[in-house]
């Protein structure tokens, strides 16, 4: 029995499903799930394992806060609005 591929084919990882070996008796690396939708089956070149989009640290604009303007009114503060979850028996 063949081991399943490290890395799913992109269209496996688009769908979110699994990316089975590919069929046996075939001759190129398609796995099963573009096999049976007779699509081009493509591996990504590398793993993206551990990668995660980086927060820029470095504050946008001129890098000093705006300046605050006192209109004589209070400053009002909001509660964030947290979705109330209801417990009915």
């Amino acid at each position: 029995m063949d081991k399943k591929p490290a890395l799913a084919c992109l269209f496996c990882r688009g769908r979110k499903i699994a990316c089975g070996p590919p069929v046996p008796g075939s001759k190129d690396k398609t796995c099963n799930q573009c096999a049976r939708r007779h699509l081009k089956c493509e591996y990504p070149l590398e793993s993206r394992r551990g990668m995660r989009k980086r927060r820029s640290l470095i504050p946008r604009g001129s890098g000093s806060p705006p300046p605050e303007i006192n209109t004589g009114s209070p400053k009002v503060i909001r509660p964030s609005r947290k979705r109330s979850v209801d417990k009915r028996p």
